[in-house]
């Protein structure tokens, strides 16, 4: 599996230190659909940097009491309804300029915000993973961009291996509309530096189903 494949997470990390800037950070962006293998990736680059964070996206999501319901006519170019986006925002902004940034971790297996602010240190990189890395928004601020496509059809199975079953009702009624809403309209595997072929694809899958596909 390519997410797993030395040489290739070897060819991967020499691709991005050849981006590195010489001052401040270097942001890298993972993004894909949801269960494409975006943590995978970003833990396996991780070991082959000295002076290196990972920030989740899924760190700055609201706790379920707090989210919108989707909304047809949502301006998803704006923001994204159930994540803090202009904490988010703010974070690697502050981060891209070298300035320690401040963020409350969301804690998934209590469904609330931490009580406690992390410090968020500039690095000689930093990966930002998770869907929506690529948002129009955000594209300005990475040195480095990796898309990692999937198949859709069995995703869900995914999830629920992942996060049980709790979360799959507002996967299929607004994590996945906005999800593909966003993957349409933005195209954010057309700005990536580098495409991966993520969960359950091989070279024997292009051109059947990926989510790019739409």
């Amino acid at each position: 599996m390519t997410l797993h494949n030395p040489a290739f997470i070897s060819s991967l990390s020499q691709a991005i230190q050849s981006s590195l800037c010489d001052q401040k950070p270097t942001l890298v962006a993972i993004d894909g659909p949801g269960c494409s293998g975006k943590s995978t990736l970003a833990d396996n680059l991780f070991t082959h940097f000295t002076d290196i964070e990972i920030i989740r996206i899924d760190s700055f999501f609201l706790p379920i009491t707090e989210q919108k319901e989707l909304r047809a006519n949502e301006n998803l170019f704006q923001s994204i309804p159930h994540i803090r986006w202009t904490e988010l925002e703010k974070c690697l902004r502050l981060l891209a300029s070298g300035k320690d940034a401040l963020h409350l971790p969301y804690l998934w297996d209590e469904d609330r915000l931490d009580d406690k602010a992390v410090i968020i240190h500039p690095r000689k990189v930093i990966i930002v993973e998770g869907l929506y890395a690529l948002h129009t928004r955000l594209r300005d601020v990475y040195n480095f961009k990796i898309w990692i496509d999937t198949q859709f059809d069995n995703r869900m199975e995914q999830v629920e291996i992942r996060d049980g079953t709790r979360f799959l009702s507002l996967w299929n009624k607004q994590y996945v509309p906005r999800e593909i809403k966003y993957i349409k309209t933005q195209k954010p595997y057309d700005v990536a530096n580098v495409f991966v072929l993520g969960l359950n694809l091989d070279w024997s899958c292009v051109g059947k189903g990926f989510a790019r596909k739409f």
